[in-house]
Parts: structure tokens; sequence; C-alpha cells
């Protein structure tokens, strides 16, 4: 008995040690395989290695040479005459990459004017004006007035605004966009009014910014996306009536910039997901042309935190042009479509293309508009070259050209 257990026992241990030779073996084979493959692999990544060199050696365009390499290989080239490449600098972005937008001032297009375009029809403004705001990919305003034909007019307030639904169509075939919403007139009808202007530009294909049922529509950006360049627009004013026209949590309104921390939050954001930010705002003192120094700094905020282009209206008089840490910021453009009161620098106006990188970077051109009438139309050269110099003269860190082009001077703005 004892003897068959001893060897059973015996048996046993024969067994796992057979197992675990051929475990040993299993484990073995495999890393030899492994390191098979590993070396397989290699040679074969080796072997396109030195066909990638090979290629690059013969077609001159090697990305490890220096500048004064590549200057060698363009002069051997032409003096053998017979080149079988051309060296080619790759752009750091795609051409077609860039994208075209215009800006224009104030639209107000209720009371008198809207007598003029019951009369003369709701194509009556662009007459003159309409290519220029086509041409552009996008064109932006701000509209002065709620877009409605329903509610009564607020009280006590000196001045109320609205114009008809029926002047959408137009504006929609004039060549417009985007409308800041956040100004001192958008609640002079209410809440409906609001609501209304909101929806018709909506069912239009036109956007709206800087107004909405809550805060958080009211600071939320539009993004557009053409020629691969997303663009968000963000719409503030630093002029509201009354503090109940500020849009909060469950409460209808507008995007205001009194206090800068909300509209930098937004302006971040926005910048995190499109390619450049715009920021129209309204703000400053009615017939002044000289902006205050609290919208400079907002306006420096406002590029610090992601913006690209800056656009302010409400002077509705032109105010100063500013290049700073190689951003524009354009404090007023003044009236585009307005009444004509008779007041000084009330009927100049211009029109800002700015011609954008995906990148942000902007080149700057300013079209002088005479405003009269509530039907805008290019000004005369000679008057043109007179607001190109006034611009130069109040603007900072920038002068405007006779070509209209706006350039940033040598000590540009970084403060």
């Amino acid at each position: 008995m004892q003897r068959s257990r001893n060897d059973r026992i015996a048996r046993e241990k024969i067994t796992l040690k057979r197992r675990a030779r051929r475990f040993t073996i299993l484990i073995f084979g495999i890393g030899v395989c492994l390191l098979c493959l590993y070396t397989i692999w290699d040679l074969f990544d080796r072997a396109q290695l030195d066909q990638e060199a090979a290629y690059d050696k013969s077609s001159n365009t090697s990305i490890e040479q220096p500048t004064s390499q590549v200057e060698s290989d363009v002069d051997d080239n032409i003096d053998a005459q017979t080149p079988t490449t051309e060296i080619e600098v790759m752009p750091e972005q795609n051409p077609s990459e860039q994208i075209n937008l215009a800006f224009v001032g104030d639209i107000m297009m209720g009371a008198n004017v809207d007598k003029l375009l019951q009369k003369h029809g709701y194509d009556y403004p662009y007459l003159h004006i309409s290519s220029i705001l086509q041409d552009a990919d996008i064109t932006a305003g701000n509209m002065e007035n709620p877009i409605t034909d329903r509610g009564e007019a607020i009280e006590d307030k000196s001045y109320v605004f609205r114009t008809s639904p029926m002047a959408i169509p137009d504006l929609v075939k004039s060549g417009f966009d985007v409308f800041n919403l956040a100004n001192n007139h958008t609640l002079d009808y209410g809440l409906v009014g609001l609501q209304d202007t909101i929806r018709l530009l909506r069912e239009a294909g036109l956007y709206g910014v800087g107004a909405g049922m809550n805060q958080e529509e009211a600071y939320e950006p539009v993004i557009i996306e053409k020629n691969g360049v997303r663009v968000a627009y963000i719409g503030l004013t630093k002029v509201v009536p009354d503090v109940s026209w500020k849009a909060d949590k469950n409460i209808p309104g507008l995007a205001e910039t009194y206090n800068y921390t909300r509209p930098i939050k937004a302006i971040q954001s926005a910048s995190e997901v499109s390619d450049m930010v715009v920021v129209i705002v309204h703000w400053g003192i009615e017939g002044e042309t000289e902006a205050r120094i609290d919208e400079r700094e907002l306006a420096h905020r406002y590029i610090d935190a992601g913006a690209d282009l800056v656009i302010g209206s409400h002077p509705h008089v032109l105010q100063a042009i500013e290049s700073y840490k190689g951003k524009w910021i354009a404090y007023s453009l003044g009236n585009f479509i307005f009444t004509t009161n008779g007041k000084s620098g009330t009927n100049e106006s211009v029109i800002i293309q700015a011609s954008c990188s995906k990148l942000g970077d902007c080149k700057l051109n300013v079209v002088p508009v005479l405003a009269e009438y509530a039907q805008p139309k290019l000004m005369e050269d000679e008057a043109a070259k007179v607001i190109f110099q006034h611009l130069t003269d109040i603007s900072y860190f920038a002068e405007v050209r006779e070509d209209g082009s706006v350039h940033p001077l040598i000590a540009e703005s970084t403060q």
C-alpha cells in the first residue's frame, strides 16, 4: 500500500516536470517568434527610411536641409539648366482659407426712416451700397431697433423705434448676415418685440447676437464657417436704459459689458471652438469723437481674452481705429442707415472691410460712406480723402492711407 502511494507521488512529480518543461518551451518559442517579427519589422522600417531618404536626396526637397543647402541645390539646378524638380515653399496655411468680412455702423429703420421705406420701398436703403455688402463673405451691423409689428412701446423712454417685418426680405437681399441686438433700443417694444426680432431673423436665415431668453443665450456666439474659416460673433452693450434690460440666469435681455467678467468668459469659450472671434459692442457717448479710457481698456481685455476684431457702435459719429497686439479695434463706425438730424458728423460713416486668415490675422480697408436720409452712398474721392486723414488724426497706433488701407504704426499699442 505504501509502495503504491509512493509510486503515485513519483508519477505526479514526473508529470509536473513534463508540464513545466513544455510551458518553458512554449514561452521560449513565443519569445523567439516575437524577436523574429521585431527583426523583420525593423528591417522593413529601415528599408522605408532609406527609400524616403533616397527620394528626398534625388528631389532636393528634404525638410532636414538648412536654408543655405536648399539655395545651393537651386543654384545647381539653374546651372545645369535641366532641372527635374521644382523646390516649392509650402505656405503655412491654405490660401483658400481666407475670409472677407464687412462691418457697418448703426442701422435704425424706425420713425422717419420707416416712413421713407413705406414711401420708396424696403430696398431703398441699399440701392447704392448693396454690391459692397454682397461682396463680403459675412456682413454685420448693429440693428438699432426691434423688428416687430406687435406689442406696446415701453414707457418713460425718450426715443422708441421699431421696423416692420416687411423689411426682412430686403435685408437678406442686400447682403447682411449678422446683427448685434445688444443695444439700447432692442427692447423698445418689450419682450414680444425681442422675441419677434430673434424669430424673424432666424426664419430668414439671418443671425442675431447679444440678446436672448436668458443669460446663456444672450452671450452665446453665432459661429459661421466660410472658406474653411470658422468665425464667432459675440454681441455686447454698455448702454442700457434700465437694469431690467440685462439678461440674467432666467431673465430675457441683453448681453451687457458693464462688468467684463462674463464677456471675457464668452470670448475665451468662443476662441476655443472657432478660428477667430469678432466682438460687436455698443458703447460710448453720443456725438463724442474720442473713445473713452474705459472703452479702450475693455477693448484691450477682449483681445487679451482671444478676440481678433472689436467693432463698436452707438456714438453715431466716427471714432478711432486702434492697432493693439496685431489685432484691430474700430471704436465707432458712425451711422449707416439713420435719419438725418443735422448734427455735425452724423452723416459720415465708413464700411470696414477685413480680409482675414484662419489664424485671425486681418488686413483692414476703410470705405467712406455718406449716410443721408437713410440711403448710404459712397463718398466722392476728395471727401473720402478727408475721412482718411480724419481717421488717421484721431486713431491710436494706426493710419489710414489714401487708398483706404489701414496700417499699424511702428509703436503699436501693447499695453
